[in-house]
Parts: C-alpha cells; sequence; structure tokens
C-alpha cells in the first residue's frame, strides 16, 4: 500500500521570497531546490517532480522535508556537517595557485601538472606540507 502524497503549502512570504532570488544568481543546486519547492507547491507529485528536473524522488522529498520542518532557508541550502574537514587553502591561497597554473609553464614542460603545482607552491611559501 502507498503512503499518501504530502501536499506542500508554501507560506505568502516564501512565495515572495523565492520570486525575489529568482531574479539574482544562485547555483544550479539552489535553483533546482526552489523549482522542486514551486512544483511541489503547484500539486505536482515527487515522482512526476524528480523525472522533470531529471533528479530522484528522495532530493524532493528531502527538499520538501527540510522546508516543512525547518523553513525555507533550510530547504535552500546545505546543512552544516559537523565532521566536514575544514579546507587546507584558505582563499588567497587558492587564488595565488590558480595565478600560478594560468602563468606559462616551467621551461620544459608543456604545461603545469598537480605535482608541478604543489611543488612551485611551497617553493613560493604558499602552501606547507
Amino acid at each position: 500500500m502507498r503512503h499518501p502524497e504530502v501536499v506542500l503549502r508554501l507560506k505568502i512570504a516564501d512565495k515572495k521570497q523565492l520570486k525575489v532570488l529568482k531574479q539574482g544568481k544562485m547555483t544550479a543546486r539552489k535553483w533546482l531546490r526552489m523549482r522542486i519547492l514551486e512544483l511541489l507547491a503547484r500539486g505536482r507529485r515527487v515522482q512526476a517532480v524528480a523525472d522533470g528536473l531529471g533528479t530522484y524522488p528522495r532530493v524532493v522529498r528531502r527538499v520538501r522535508n527540510e522546508y516543512m520542518t525547518y523553513g525555507l532557508d533550510a530547504a535552500l541550502t546545505d546543512r552544516e556537517r559537523p565532521n566536514r574537514p575544514k579546507p587546507r587553502l584558505d582563499d588567497a591561497q587558492k587564488a595565488k595557485i590558480v595565478s600560478i597554473a594560468c602563468s606559462a609553464p616551467p621551461a620544459g614542460q608543456a604545461r603545469w601538472t598537480l605535482q608541478l603545482l604543489a611543488e612551485e607552491a611551497m617553493r613560493r611559501g604558499i602552501a606547507l606540507r
């Protein structure tokens, strides 16, 4: 026996906020989540939304449940993961390494390899072992 579909009803304030958010730049993940909420609010079934957006039904259910439990912001963004490792490089270090990768490769090399980039970053003191 199938479980009945949970009907999603967007709050008026959330509809307005979604409309404003659609005007700006966003990641593909955020766009997908916004679209999921919009389609569910129109009465579409989970499977139909998943098929139409090219994703899995569990993703649609998770976004719906996050919205219903925690609200719009929680549905549109990822939760903080407590065990996630901290990044090894900060933004400034990443930018310096990208600038190295965009520059001409060392003499005798056709392109920058990861090994060459790592060695150059350590030589310049950008990254430590």
